[in-house]
């Protein structure tokens, strides 16, 4: 099934496999592209998350999103805290991260606490607390 998620979509394969997916681009105007990328296929039944320790938000397109990557992640929540207990940033997407700001501010390069609660694939809950490096 795609899924179309803003500007983005999602496809979730139920086999494993090789799959070669084609994007077709039609702009405003009638230009029209297309790219095609190969893609394997693993399904897993391990749960499995990767929570970075730092991200840069300067606006260079490489690590400015801090974001939480996964498998078999269900239930996701994380917040994101400053060094007094207030609430920044939350989400419950695994595919939203946070941009380093707050109130549309730009948070000040500083220690961040998170907390990340998701359950697995067999419904077991799990809690993640740690700190992520805001460097500017």
């Amino acid at each position: 099934s795609v899924v179309y998620i803003g500007d983005s979509l999602t496809y979730t394969w139920t086999e494993p496999g090789q799959y070669v997916i084609d994007l077709n681009f039609v702009s405003e105007f009638g230009c029209m592209d297309s790219i095609s990328y190969n893609v394997d296929v693993i399904l897993c039944e391990d749960t499995y998350i990767y929570v970075p320790n730092s991200f840069t938000p300067n606006g260079d397109g490489l690590n400015d999103y801090f974001i939480v990557k996964g498998l078999n992640i269900n239930n996701f929540n994380m917040m994101v805290y400053d060094r007094w207990g207030e609430l920044l940033f939350q989400t419950e997407n695994i595919l939203i991260g946070w941009d380093g700001t707050y109130k549309t501010n730009k948070c000040q390069q500083d220690i961040y606490i998170y907390v990340i609660r998701y359950n697995d694939s067999e419904n077991k809950t799990y809690q993640e607390i740690g700190h992520i490096n805001l460097l500017r």
